[in-house]
């Protein structure tokens, strides 16, 4: 349901002309926002009880964990110091730079692989995400079930398809 959203939003984006570039962190780190809920991490406020009993509640990175590569300090005592770690800090550090300077974040090739943009149409098959791990690598879009989270009655789905709803 939430990566759905996103694919919507970046093929409005794209169908409008502008260039828009996925990704979806695949690295599971030492660090995970995750971390919290386990109480593997030291915090000056309460959280729930831990979830699982487990170094992660999840073997997928968590929704902002992203941010651990960029930003220091996040996690209280969360420092990158994996050798695997540190190289996706690197990959996504000149990525974004690369983005902000040239408005591609893949401009030399230096990193080894192309970072593609989404296609212009409208194509669910045709969307491509960018890997995020120790070894980044285009693939399609991940995301599940599209026509069903398309379909559900809901306010922003009659905006958006408009043609899937019968007139009330």
């Amino acid at each position: 349901m939430f990566k759905t959203g996103h694919e919507d939003s970046a093929l409005i984006h794209a169908s409008h002309g502008q260039r828009v570039y996925q990704y979806n962190l695949e690295h599971l780190g030492e660090h995970s926002f995750t971390d919290i809920y386990n109480k593997t991490v030291e915090v000056d406020c309460e959280f729930p009880e831990p979830l699982t009993t487990s170094s992660h509640v999840s073997s997928n990175a968590c929704h902002g964990d992203d941010l651990l590569y960029l930003f220091d300090h996040l996690l209280p005592h969360a420092h990158l110091t994996k050798p695997e770690d540190r190289f996706v800090r690197h990959v996504m550090v000149n990525l974004w730079t690369n983005f902000a300077a040239y408005g591609n974040p893949t401009i030399n090739g230096s990193l080894g692989f192309r970072w593609t943009p989404i296609p212009v149409a409208d194509d669910k098959e045709g969307l491509t995400t960018l890997g995020i791990s120790i070894r980044p690598h285009m693939a399609p879009s991940s995301v599940r079930d599209l026509d069903f989270w398309r379909n559900l009655p809901t306010k922003s789905n009659k905006i958006l398809f408009p043609d899937r709803f019968l007139e009330e």
